[in-house]
């Protein structure tokens, strides 16, 4: 291995934005990595410009083009072309501080675990929020509690990017080819073979929510991916950590709530319609999963309260009025 980190990028149709964290990337403070640009089928040129940048780049870039096959498809075949001891996986239309590198492998060294995590801060609209608990400089962590902030959504993120990996981690390890939501089937196997993990409070990432992202989309039926996913890492996560039974059953729960906001997307129809009265006849049955549940959030307990009281229609009003406070 001739490079300390492996940066792979997965390029699909981001012609307006690969420019910029490319510059980011110029900017860091680590200076002995490659960047993988894995062109996965674009068609608005993303793929030109890749052989472009690798071309006057100052930086090791190598660019590999293939037929498009998803996020999953052109994660995997980075990780395969890797030559670095640590690998590391940024979205081509986010951004990145000088020192995002420095800082991950750092925590690694200092902690001597072979999985690091930083904070990062969600980007809306122009506007910043911190995106998880900054309150100490770094804290190591079993797997088991690492899965139980992923669960429920406290300080972890289930996010492959924000993250730095021994390489050895993903031997056995691969991202769901053709199933969305791939971040969610893949963290929590890689923290089982971690075993620890050092998570550092520094924001180092900027996740940028823009219109076409996949939590914005119209509904359509791969939304419920979600669900499917969430049921696999249950099962997986109840055998090997019975404590943490309640939290999966709760995040199984969380899964049909959000799927179900999904849905307020698109325009109702009978298809739609059938989907809705699924989600909500699961949610209901189980409801003791988050209302009795401590750690549950306040907003979750209020939306399983909403959907048995005034249904559908009202919890609608209530989710409308939430996304556009979050939004302010």
């Amino acid at each position: 291995m001739d490079k300390l980190v492996s940066v792979i990028i997965p390029v699909y149709n981001v012609a307006d934005y690969l420019q910029q964290i490319i510059d980011d990337l110029v900017k860091q403070e680590l200076i002995n990595f490659e960047v993988l640009l894995i062109d996965d089928g674009s068609t608005d040129g993303s793929g030109d410009l890749c052989d472009s940048i690798a071309s006057q780049s100052p930086l090791h870039v190598r660019v590999i083009h293939q037929k498009n096959g998803g996020l999953s498809a052109a994660r995997n075949k980075g990780i395969e072309a890797a030559k670095g001891r640590y690998l590391t996986f940024i979205d081509p239309d986010d951004r990145i501080n000088s020192n995002f590198l420095s800082y991950l492998f750092a925590l690694i060294q200092k902690s001597n675990c072979s999985m690091s995590v930083c904070s990062h801060m969600i980007v809306r609209g122009g506007k910043k929020s911190l995106g998880t608990d900054n309150s100490v400089e770094y804290d190591i962590v079993t797997a088991d509690s690492f899965i139980e902030g992923l669960l429920y959504r406290q300080r972890y993120d289930t996010s492959a990017w924000a993250k730095m990996y021994d390489e050895r981690l993903f031997r056995d390890v691969r991202f769901p080819v053709g199933t969305l939501y791939e971040d969610l089937g893949t963290t929590y196997k890689l923290a089982i073979k971690a075993e620890k993990i050092c998570v550092g409070n520094q924001a180092n990432y900027f996740y940028l929510i823009r219109d076409k992202s996949i939590t914005n989309a119209k509904f359509s039926n791969n939304q419920l991916d979600f669900i499917e996913v969430t049921q696999q890492m249950k099962s997986e996560v109840d055998k090997l950590y019975p404590a943490l039974i309640s939290a999966t059953a709760e995040r199984l729960v969380f899964s049909y709530i959000s799927t179900l906001t999904k849905t307020f997307n698109s325009q109702q129809n009978k298809d739609l319609k059938a989907v809705q009265v699924k989600l909500v006849d699961f949610i209901i049955k189980n409801k003791k999963d988050i209302i009795n549940n401590s750690k549950s959030s306040i907003r979750d307990k209020l939306s399983v309260y909403l959907l048995m009281t005034v249904r559908l229609t009202g919890f609608r009003v209530f989710w409308k009025c939430y996304e556009g406070l979050r939004r302010i």
